[in-house]
């Protein structure tokens, strides 16, 4: 008679079944000690006695390539409506998507340099300031003989928009652009020509245009651009196309030739993947989503109001110290300007203010700004302080930021392990931002003074809330003018 009979499930349920017939349970048994001993093997391949003594604490292991900071990818960028704009105080666009794609691919950390014009975004890149110039309009290569030209994304005419039912004699152009070579070559008697200088961006001129402040009747620019323009306004309009059809392309320079290869491989597959549809959809195909994103009520970058407590940011920041656009970016990272946002783990209101910390600052109402504001740049301050032998004020704020996010103990931890890792400890991108992560390994958090902790979740945190800040030090005109001490 076979002793492997069948399990009555329906009379015996859990894991007592598993008692029922013994040489059943023996085999079981055996099969786990097996799977038991193998993960025992491979946890002391990962993590083995001679990288942790308990005696010497945490001994470095040899520095490899995750140890190294990442690579900056800056890129340049004209602010317009479909490829670079802030909306309720995030950035957003076209332009801006395709690089942070772009980014995540290289490896690197995106930096935006927001410029006046596309003639100041292409001056930038030839004197090496920049990486990469992403201007959305077409180029011909003569005239930038010492950039060099990326892959296509697309490709765009120029295009003569006037007024509805409005004759066009007098015909504007941006200085040094695509259309004002193909004004030139068309635009006869009893057309006349007017090139406007620069600094002044395409997607300025339509707008200048749309106001009635420029003194002409039709203005020849960019197919990709006016065609987005014209939907959102319906008192203006297309007429004929001028001139051959363009690429639309990243620039690179010549310094860095050798980015050509994937970058045309990056752009293929943006295009084979469906992505660029997508993209194009949400930012340039709209007209009525595109009309709100240029009221001035919703963009930061236009109507220069970040939250609706501006104010009582502007005070307690002027008493702390340090710029208050710093803790608008904090807001919006925290609770994306809700003062009713609670998170799972308890923290409330605008700036999350844990109950504890609350607690401590003397806040009763953590969803009220009046109380939550001032309390939330007391701590920030006091964080800021803590990392004042930093090697910077950008890396005592990022080491602050950080803190604010995961707690300072556990930032004091990862600069002590990146001491230990030979890193420095004293610098964000090289040190801090490095060794913060391994705070969530067994073989790093447990020997932690602080214990493990989510340390990639606090280094995002910090580069999301700085990216914000430094967003708008570019794109808030008051934000160069009140600077209220602590940041450059």
């Amino acid at each position: 008679m076979s002793h492997w009979k069948p399990l009555h499930v329906r009379k015996h349920k859990g894991l007592l079944a598993l008692f029922i017939h013994p040489r059943q349970w023996l085999v079981i048994a055996g099969f786990l000690l097996v799977v038991w001993t193998l993960g025992a093997t491979a946890c002391r391949s990962d993590h083995s006695p001679a990288a942790i003594k308990p005696d010497q604490g945490l001994v470095a292991p040899q520095p490899t390539a995750t140890h190294e900071p990442p690579r900056l990818l800056t890129v340049a960028m004209v602010a317009s409506a479909p490829d670079y704009f802030v909306y309720r105080g995030r950035p957003r666009g076209f332009l801006l998507d395709l690089s942070q794609l772009l980014a995540r691919r290289w490896q690197r950390r995106l930096q935006v340099e927001v410029a006046q014009d596309e003639s100041e975004a292409l001056d930038w890149l030839a004197s090496g300031q920049v990486d990469l110039a992403a201007i959305g309009v077409p180029l011909s290569a003569a005239s930038r003989p010492n950039l060099i030209a990326g892959p296509a994304m697309e490709h765009s005419d120029s295009v003569l928009v006037t007024k509805k039912g409005a004759a066009a004699q007098v015909i504007a152009a941006l200085s040094g652009s695509a259309a004002a070579d193909d004004l030139v070559g068309k635009c006869v008697p009893p057309c006349r020509q007017l090139l406007l200088p620069r600094p002044m961006s395409t997607w300025g001129l339509l707008k200048a245009f749309q106001a009635g402040t420029v003194s002409a009747e039709g203005i020849l620019v960019p197919r990709r651009y006016a065609e987005a323009f014209v939907s959102m306004y319906p008192k203006l309009q297309l007429r004929e196309g001028w001139g051959p059809s363009r690429p639309v392309s990243l620039w690179l320079n010549p310094r860095d030739q050798d980015l050509r290869p994937d970058l045309n491989a990056f752009v293929r597959e943006f295009r084979s993947r469906h992505l660029y549809p997508v993209l194009r959809n949400r930012y340039y195909s709209q007209p009525r989503w595109m009309l709100m994103r240029s009221r001035p009520f919703v963009r930061t970058d236009l109507g220069g109001v970040m939250t609706p407590w501006d104010d009582l940011l502007k005070v307690a920041g002027r008493a702390q110290g340090f710029d208050w656009h710093l803790l608008g970016a904090i807001i919006l990272r925290e609770s994306g300007q809700n003062p009713h946002a609670v998170s799972s783990a308890g923290a409330r209101g605008p700036l999350q203010l844990m109950p504890g910390t609350a607690k401590e600052l003397g806040v009763e109402d953590s969803s009220d700004p009046a109380q939550a504001i001032p309390a939330a740049a007391r701590y920030l301050r006091r964080l800021i302080n803590r990392y004042e032998s930093a090697s910077s004020y950008s890396d005592q704020r990022l080491m602050a930021l950080a803190a604010y996010n995961v707690g300072p103990g556990h930032v004091d931890d990862a600069r002590a392990l990146a001491r230990q890792l030979e890193l420095d400890g004293d610098r964000w991108w090289e040190g801090v931002a490095l060794a913060l992560p391994l705070l969530r390994k067994s073989a790093y958090g447990k020997q932690a003074r602080h214990g493990p902790c989510q340390g990639r979740t606090a280094v995002d945190y910090a580069e999301d809330v700085e990216m914000l800040y430094d967003q708008y030090l570019q794109v808030l005109p008051q934000a160069l003018l009140e600077n209220d001490g602590g940041s450059p």
